[in-house]
């Protein structure tokens, strides 16, 4: 009898550890696992940008605008300006290359007339790289203009979205890295153009002259 009730008591314990060893407590709203095709609106976006290092793009700056918000539904995503480019009336989805270049330049331009500052500012680093975390939306990245300079490194501006959908097409991109083309490049500036003016205007001259005389020849 007493062997009985240690064998049942045993079978109790084993079905109790069994029970409760693979139950598992509720977890919070703030735990639980997002499905990776429905977009995360509390993530934060990484930006990885990076030029080749080898055209002296170390210690250039670039600045980074906001230019529109996300608009996403399951896996269509789309952007539509922020309050404060809206007058711009820029085309955020606006495709293809040449489009998108007279785009950014187009939204740069108007950050500048209405003194709108960037969000955040960068220094690439020995690699010519930059990382930095930002909220979820369209972002322009261009590099901050300097003057006086006889030689620069130019870099491309771009015009990103984050986060990206990625390859697999069934999941969000929270980290995106973008490469972006450096080359360096001569720039006249303003002292250097004075002389360039004065050239040009004699040259005008001397052939106005020339063709003066020989009007007069002719006559």
């Amino acid at each position: 009898m007493k062997r009985k009730m240690m064998i049942l008591a045993g079978a109790f314990c084993l079905f109790v550890t069994t029970l409760f060893g693979s139950y598992k407590l509720p977890v919070s709203a703030n735990e639980r696992r997002i499905p990776p095709y429905i977009l995360d609106t509390s993530r934060q976006c990484k930006l990885q940008i990076n030029t080749d290092k080898k055209q002296g793009t170390e210690g250039e700056e670039l600045e980074i605008y906001q230019v529109g918000r996300i608009d996403a539904t399951n896996l269509s995503l789309s952007f539509v300006l922020q309050e404060e480019f809206r007058q711009s009336e820029v085309n955020l989805m606006e495709q293809g290359n040449s489009k998108r270049r007279k785009m950014i330049d187009a939204l740069y331009e108007y950050a500048k007339l209405h003194k709108i500052s960037p969000v955040a500012k960068v220094k690439l680093d020995e690699n010519g790289s930059a990382e930095l975390m930002l909220p979820q939306g369209a972002y322009m990245i261009y590099q901050r203009q300097q003057e006086k300079m006889e030689e620069k490194t130019w870099i491309q501006p771009a015009l990103v979205g984050l986060p990206d959908v990625g390859d697999l097409q069934n999941a969000w991109n929270y980290e995106l890295e973008i490469q972006l083309k450096a080359a360096k490049e001569a720039v006249v500036t303003a002292d250097a153009q004075e002389p360039m003016v004065y050239a040009a205007l004699a040259g005008a001259a001397m052939l106005l002259l020339g063709l003066l005389m020989l009007a007069r020849r002719r006559a």
